[in-house]
């Protein structure tokens, strides 16, 4: 092989293997539900087929290795719609552990054992396997990976679809490269093109169709998207109800979920009248109407444009021209939004699902407490949902309520029976707990109990309920192995 081909192949490696990290830590967190324990499974399987590729490079006579690639070619021109049929197809007939263990070596593990077989046998077969051809070899893969990761995530800007088609075309090249010959060059190429051609209807199909098997639920899919940070998808049920998941873990839908947006954003604003407030998260934009009802002006700060999108285009309603001259929308991660804006908030609000990934527990953490906190204006208060059924004793949301706790000098937890608990927190809130009871009232809500600091407390004692904060982020892989446990094992 010449050694212009030889270099191209080995970067066209390290960018499809970059690409395919990107697009299986999507698909696999879509299928089996993202927490942190998850994103953990898959990304060690994705190393391990690495490394047993690294191991089989040495292995694989020309033959075996012509029949290893028809193999990958084969079984990566259908990924990740072939994943999700097999999905819906064994969710109902087999052990949940074993189709956990199936998605992940199918979606991880083979797929990526593919490009570690390159870079030895390219090295072997040239004979420069001494430290300065390793080295240059390594350095122009790992040039191709960054190249791949960078594309990836530019592709995903422009259209949902390109990092998926990108990674066709990539596989296709090397394939090309690796076979030689132009048959199959004009094959790998027709493959590619018939990917491209096909992947919106069989998208939105493989989704349903392993959406509906799994949960057991008749959907139309409305909208996909593999974004920089998460899977995003919308579903719509029979009788026209939607919902929102991110990574697998519904973010809006149902009746349960508009009161959510109600106690967070709608009873706060209506208590404080804010002149300023503040949501760090999107979904429908439902907390935002709510907020806008009592506050002079909203800003909603979202960390992903595909999520705001989906919500936008599939769940909001409108927004009344006088709502939107006093809403604004910033693309932002929240700390840094709150760390570095110089603005005070009447009220913060957090529109957020619970701590089943590390970066999403940061914002429950003591640390951002203090920064939201150092963010209120005089009689402000943060509101937010804590994730569990706090006088039943959750786990979640016993840490949730102990970390406000220790950061705030004045709490009041929201119960409702049977239900998630929230949660008001300030250090010179203008209303009691009476105030708050008459609001729950007027909203509809007269049945939710209401606990000031001193009941918190009590509640508090004897439960291993530590705060949590950057030193202590337990609570994610402790929520996490919990879904494991009820959904696979």
């Amino acid at each position: 092989m010449p050694e212009r081909r030889r270099s191209l192949l080995v970067f066209l490696s390290g960018a499809g293997l970059l690409l395919l990290q990107f697009s299986a830590a999507r698909s696999l967190s879509s299928l089996l539900l993202g927490t942190e324990l998850i994103l953990f499974l898959v990304v060690f399987s994705y190393f391990a087929g690495l490394s047993t590729g690294f191991a089989l490079s040495g292995f694989l006579d020309e033959r075996r290795l012509r029949l290893f690639l028809w193999a990958q070619w084969l079984t990566q021109l259908t990924l990740p719609f072939s994943l999700r049929w097999l999905t819906g197809l064994l969710a109902e007939d087999s052990g949940n552990a074993f189709l956990l263990v199936l998605i992940l070596f199918l979606g991880a593990f083979w797929a990526s054992s593919l490009y570690s077989i390159i870079l030895p046998r390219l090295l072997a077969s040239r004979g420069d396997e001494d430290a300065s051809g390793f080295a240059r070899r390594y350095g122009l893969e790992a040039l191709g990976g960054a190249c791949g990761l960078a594309a990836a995530f530019f592709a995903a800007r422009l259209h949902p679809a390109l990092p998926m088609i990108l990674q066709q075309a990539v596989l296709a090249l090397v394939f090309a490269l690796l076979l030689g010959g132009r048959g199959p060059a004009l094959l790998f190429a027709a493959g590619a093109a018939a990917y491209a051609a096909a992947f919106a209807p069989l998208e939105r199909a493989s989704a349903a169709f392993a959406f509906s098997r799994t949960r057991g639920v008749p959907v139309r899919v409305l909208y996909t998207a593999d974004s920089p940070y998460q899977r995003v998808e919308v579903f719509e049920r029979e009788g026209g109800a939607r919902e929102l998941y991110l990574d697998g873990i519904r973010h809006y839908g149902g009746e349960a979920l508009s009161e959510f947006n109600q106690l967070i954003a709608g009873v706060p604003a209506a208590l404080l009248r804010p002149a300023e407030a503040l949501i760090v998260g999107t979904g429908s934009f439902e907390t935002a109407h709510h907020a806008l009802a009592s506050s002079a002006r909203v800003t909603s700060v979202e960390l992903d444009p595909a999520a705001a999108e989906a919500g936008r285009r599939f769940l909001a309603r409108p927004f009344a021209p006088e709502e939107l001259s006093r809403w604004t929308l910033v693309f932002d991660d929240g700390k840094h939004f709150l760390a570095r804006c110089g603005r005070r908030f009447g009220l913060v609000v957090l529109d957020l699902a619970g701590p089943l990934q590390r970066q999403v527990a940061l914002l429950y953490s003591r640390e951002f407490f203090e920064l939201a906190r150092s963010s209120l204006a005089h009689g402000g208060a943060l509101s937010l949902c804590l994730n569990g059924d706090f006088p039943g004793g959750a786990e979640t949301a016993s840490r949730i309520a102990a970390t406000l706790l220790v950061s705030f000098e004045q709490v009041f937890i929201i119960a409702q029976p049977g239900g998630p608990s929230f949660a008001v927190a300030g250090s010179s809130l203008p209303f009691g707990k009476a105030d708050i009871l008459r609001a729950l009232k007027a909203s509809g809500h007269a049945g939710a109990l209401v606990l000031d600091r001193a009941e918190a407390e009590a509640l508090l004692r004897g439960r291993d309920a530590r705060p949590i904060s950057l030193r202590d982020m337990g609570v994610v892989l402790r929520s996490s192995m919990k879904w494991l446990r009820r959904l696979y094992l």
